[in-house]
């Protein structure tokens, strides 16, 4: 049963999103094994935001999301499966070939396999060690509540009494419906699903961005790029001087909407405004305004950070670049965040 229910966390999390995001980057000029990886969970993210939210609105059952959610996302994959058949093959091979152990473990190669025991201790040790955070009383119980109510945001998970009105600080930004959708898919409790299995994915996925933040601005140099990661391995590991740091919410509280906003999502916008301005094409913005979307998922506060992070990046290098298209592009990217703000005022 622990080998099955293995088998089918990897392909619900790690092929899945990996098929996804190649949807994206086959139009891309930038072709990325972790970036498909990293675009996936983008797309899995914004899909729900997009669906979730009405359905919330209209007090539709938790199964209506459910399988709208999942056939949405079967037939993004077969779509991808199709148009990637070739792809898929190679990506395999370079992905076998980019993580050889042997190359790995070679002497003249250190720095990344520093790079590689520091991230694996980690996650090693997030899976080992249990970190019990007071919000789980609010944000788990709210998705164990919509998986035995088969209620979305209706039963309060604080006191077990009905909603008077549906809390849309909380409803707006539905992370936990994530939660819930992979727990029902893997027939895993929702707490393990948390804790043991988003913890490590989500503090790797934390990396991947990273990783790929690296080798745009250092290019081909791998060990700059090696080094940078390590500098930043120590940050997050001695970064506990506040509760509130995105060091510290990565180890401590990564499968929450927040922490995957701080350490996952408004780093990758980073990332997405390079390839916009390396490349201003239609498909490289549009995954901006999915990221956009993505950051309404995980926190109220993803309404605001993400939208003034953009405009704020697009008007630097607008006046850098003497392109006011960046501003232009920008606005409308968070047209999403400006209609979830409306509905939150008008519920609110």
């Amino acid at each position: 049963m622990f080998i099955l229910k293995a088998i089918i966390c990897f392909f619900v999390l790690i092929f899945v999103p990996e098929i996804l995001g190649m949807l994206i980057t086959k139009f891309m000029k930038e072709k990325n094994i972790l970036l498909s990886f990293l675009i996936g969970y983008i797309i899995e993210f914004s899909v729900l935001q997009i669906i979730a939210v009405p359905m919330i609105l209209l007090k539709l059952m938790y199964q209506v999301l459910l399988y709208s959610w999942s056939s949405i996302i079967a037939v993004l994959c077969i779509t991808s499966i199709i148009l990637n058949a070739k792809e898929i093959k190679k990506n395999i091979v370079d992905f076998i070939k980019n993580f050889n152990i042997g190359k790995i473990f070679n002497k003249t190669n250190i720095l990344p396999l520093v790079v590689f025991v520091l991230i694996t201790a980690q996650i090693v040790l997030s899976i080992i060690y249990t970190h019990n955070d007071a919000d789980d009383a609010f944000y788990l119980g709210t998705t164990v509540n919509t998986l035995y109510e088969k209620k979305m945001y209706r039963v309060s998970p604080e006191n077990g009494y009905y909603y008077e009105k549906i809390p849309a600080r909380y409803a707006l930004a539905p992370f936990p419906m994530y939660v819930a959708l992979i727990s029902s898919i893997t027939d895993i409790h929702p707490v393990i699903i948390a804790h043991s299995v988003l913890q490590p994915l989500f503090i790797f996925l934390t990396y991947v961005v990273y990783i790929l933040i690296a080798q745009k601005i250092f290019k081909d140099n791998k060990n700059d790029i090696s080094l940078f990661l390590i500098f930043l391995n120590l940050i997050f590991m001695f970064g506990n001087i506040s509760t509130r740091t995105n060091f510290t919410v990565m180890y401590l509280r990564i499968w929450q909407g927040k922490a995957i906003l701080a350490s996952i999502i408004l780093p990758s916008l980073w990332l997405v405004f390079s390839l916009c301005k390396e490349n201003d094409s239609f498909i490289n913005w549009f995954t901006m305004l999915l990221i956009i979307v993505s950051a309404c998922l995980t926190s109220e506060m993803g309404l605001a950070l993400a939208p003034l992070s953009l405009m704020l990046l697009s008007f630097i290098f607008s006046l850098k670049d003497k392109k006011w298209t960046y501003i232009l592009k920008s606005m409308l990217c968070i047209i999403p965040s400006l209609v979830y703000l409306i509905i939150y005022m008008f519920i609110k």
